[in-house]
């Protein structure tokens, strides 16, 4: 989705190890395209107001194995309530790509996130679609059968993937336009929120 938004009136915290400090936040073509103070609003440009707000760069989330809960759960909670605008899947040794080709080994699997992820098993074998037998195939099924509210990678093997994976942190712009602050984000606030960016409120 495209969008437009000025954020403006909130504490930007950049990241870097600065000093918080008063700033607008202009997103165009899916990035953030300039941070300063007291910008004025373009043509088309929607205006979020975050007076008392923090504006910070999306959190990253290192360790999970959302790579299974997903399918089921797409709006990844607690984690969006958090912050968290990416999610690193592939942990401890396991995860589901690349697939198992045969049933036996699917079901080592499945036993595998059960036991030492506590991850029930029939959501895996009803929900799960097992589409995929590499990596990249795996990504495409989660994109073209999940709409996730989070940036979603796997651990990847070189910066180059790294910035791939990441792009303007929508939970931030979500929360901005909610007017939530810090409080964890309630499923009705979700919803307004993505009307709002989609221009719907």
């Amino acid at each position: 989705m495209d969008y437009r938004l000025l954020i403006k009136g909130g504490t930007v915290v950049d990241g870097t190890g600065a000093p918080a400090y008063a700033a607008d936040v202009r997103i165009a073509d899916g990035r953030i395209a300039e941070v300063g103070p007291e910008l004025q609003s373009g043509r088309g440009e929607r205006v979020v107001d975050a007076t008392g707000c923090y504006v910070t760069p999306g959190f990253i989330e290192m360790h999970n194995h959302w790579d299974v809960g997903g399918w089921w759960t797409p709006n990844m909670d607690p984690l969006p309530g958090y912050g968290a605008t990416t999610s690193i899947n592939g942990d401890c040794g396991f995860s589901l790509a690349p697939a198992p080709r045969g049933e036996a080994e699917k079901q080592n699997v499945i036993d595998i996130f059960n036991f030492f992820e506590d991850i029930p098993e029939e959501p895996m074998r009803k929900l799960v679609p097992w589409d995929w037998q590499s990596w990249s195939e795996y990504k495409a099924s989660m994109v073209r059968n999940v709409s996730l509210l989070l940036n979603y990678a796997t651990r990847p093997s070189s910066r180059a993937a790294i910035r791939a994976n990441l792009s303007v942190p929508r939970r931030l712009v979500l929360r901005m336009a909610c007017r939530i602050g810090s409080r964890p984000v309630t499923w009705r606030q979700r919803r307004r929120g993505h009307q709002k960016l989609q221009g719907r409120e």
